[in-house]
């Protein structure tokens, strides 16, 4: 799946809707890549049928408990590391890859999908050296938006041509509140089928989720969050890089426009305020901030720090568990980007604050 995998198991109705309200180019690159999602939207259908018929009324009828963990900061600061390490703790579900990939579907086509899935699909992701597999953690922005086709990623799927694509999605998402409805619907389905499969207290990764943490306090009251930053003039390199390989990789017209240091800049610091004001509002044990830098130095007593502050039980078996981890797993060494002494300028300018204020001035 080295292109088009975002659309990879979205519903043929949701495909039509994406296409009917978007541009496409039609050059030969771009219409294999329709072609392939036509097909797959086909199957993926078939399978989301056939798992209604059979385990709707089971899974409907489950009752989600209100107190999910939820990794959000923005791109690129590490939120992937501490979710693999976070997963390991037998007390927490977090989505897989294939449930993510085949959201409509995953509890009845797992078998089917399994198999083919293993021979395409890449060792790691596309953006890095992160290890991609089958079951490993994935983000469940990507289950939401295969299930209404309401994402910020529809603007990197069908760019504009001029501008980043989160800052127009951005304006759209403040002319209309229907899609605030339908991702919210989606997210709250999501969820009652993952913890329909085991029963555990879910567990999420996802940085689109920073810009709905009131979303989410309406539907889970009690869910806590864990914001992890890291050195912007690492972050910012590294989040223009990951989304101009994703983009390219996955656009269905030739509008793709590789995002600029300013408008990166402008937006984590948009994301980061958001974040602090939303903190604001909610008592000090529902959320935590972590360092990304004292994280990989030493990812142990961090863990436990976060337990403890939110007041999750960090047993034995998770101990034992996570040991192992560290003892088998190289922590991952994010790669590395380098800025010209202006855009190192332009982001000091206009982070100076931020990295005054966290140490890395």
């Amino acid at each position: 799946m080295k292109d088009s995998y975002l659309l990879v198991g979205v519903r043929i109705g949701v495909f039509f809707s994406l296409i009917r309200r978007n541009r496409v180019s039609l050059f030969p690159r771009y219409l294999l890549r329709l072609l392939f999602l036509f097909m797959n939207a086909c199957w993926a259908s078939l399978f989301a049928m056939a798992e209604k018929k059979k385990l709707k009324k089971a899974y409907n009828e489950v009752v989600v408990p209100d107190n999910p963990v939820i990794i959000i900061g923005h791109w690129r600061t590490g939120s992937t590391l501490l979710h693999q390490l976070m997963s390991l703790d037998p007390g927490f579900c977090s989505p897989t890859l294939f449930q993510t990939t085949l959201p409509d579907s995953f509890l009845f086509s797992r078998k089917y999908y399994k198999p083919v899935m293993n021979c395409i699909m890449p060792r790691q992701r596309p953006m890095d050296n992160v290890k991609s597999g089958f079951d490993e953690p994935q983000e469940d922005e990507y289950a939401t938006f295969r299930m209404c086709g309401v994402s910020p990623l529809e603007r990197l799927i069908f760019p504009e041509g001029k501008g980043y694509f989160l800052d127009i999605y951005d304006r759209e998402k403040r002319s209309s509140k229907a899609g605030n409805k339908e991702w919210s619907v989606a997210f709250s389905l999501f969820c009652r089928k993952l913890y329909f499969g085991n029963q555990k207290r879910i567990l999420l990764k996802n940085p689109f989720l920073s810009l709905r943490i009131n979303e989410i306090l309406n539907l889970y009251p009690g869910a806590r969050f864990i914001h992890i930053s890291r050195n912007p003039l690492k972050v910012i390199p590294s989040t223009i890089h990951m989304w101009d390989t994703v983009g390219r990789q996955n656009c269905l017209n030739r509008r793709w426009v590789r995002p600029e240091v300013k408008e990166v800049t402008r937006y984590f610091l948009h994301m980061t305020g958001f974040i602090r004001d939303a903190f604001s509002t909610i008592e000090n044990d529902r959320y935590i901030d972590v360092n990304y830098e004292d994280l990989v130095k030493d990812p142990f007593p961090g863990i436990q720090r976060i337990y403890e502050h939110l007041g999750i039980a960090f047993t034995e078996e998770y101990n034992a568990k996570i040991n192992s981890y560290l003892q088998k797993e190289k922590v991952y060494e994010a790669n590395t980007y380098h800025l010209t002494e202006e855009e190192k300028n332009l982001i000091e300018e206009e982070l100076g604050d931020y990295l005054k204020t966290n140490n890395y001035l």
